[in-house]
């Protein structure tokens, strides 16, 4: 008898926007795992990340490999983990960390929380690899709220790192 598959969210459907690469692989990674005994070969793990590849140059990039296989005599899906290198190649921004700079730049709190302002920072600030707490200051007291700022500077003791920062802000 097999295993009954555990139904956790499956990945959203992969269109092929960049800032939903990184998601997508690591959901469908995860979801794969939770259900190795379902997804046991390369080919049934290759076959169900390529199910949410339906939309925009995704669904062109999926045609295109399902072409090669089926046109293959032994109509071989390959390694799981070079089809994940080839979308990759295919769909991560070539320079991830300077992307993920220039979104710090951008990322400001706007009508937003702090909280939501603080979580978005994490999320760029580790994908830039930027590690100077200093730098990571500075990046994120550009765009506090200036109320927020004031409130910080207005403290007996400024915050000196970045978690300092996280928690006076929250």
């Amino acid at each position: 008898m097999s295993e009954k598959e555990l139904r956790i969210n499956p990945p959203k459907v992969f269109d092929r926007n960049r800032d939903n690469f990184i998601p997508f692989v690591q959901d469908a990674r995860v979801y794969l795992l939770l259900n190795d005994k379902s997804y046991n070969t390369d080919q049934k793990k290759i076959i169900y990340v390529l199910s949410f590849m339906n939309e925009g140059t995704a669904k062109t990039w999926k045609e295109a490999f399902l072409d090669s296989v089926f046109n293959d005599v032994n109509q071989d899906y390959g390694k799981f983990s070079n089809f994940l290198l080839n979308i990759k190649g295919a769909f991560s921004t070539a320079d991830s960390k300077g992307e993920a700079r220039a979104q710090l730049r951008q990322l400001k709190q706007g009508k937003g929380t702090a909280d939501k302002y603080i979580s978005q920072f994490q999320i760029l600030a580790g994908r830039s690899k930027i590690s100077d707490d200093k730098a990571l200051i500075e990046y994120f007291m550009e765009r506090i709220h200036t109320s927020i700022l004031s409130k910080i500077f207005a403290l007996d003791k400024i915050p000196i790192t970045i978690k300092e920062w996280y928690d006076k802000t929250s």
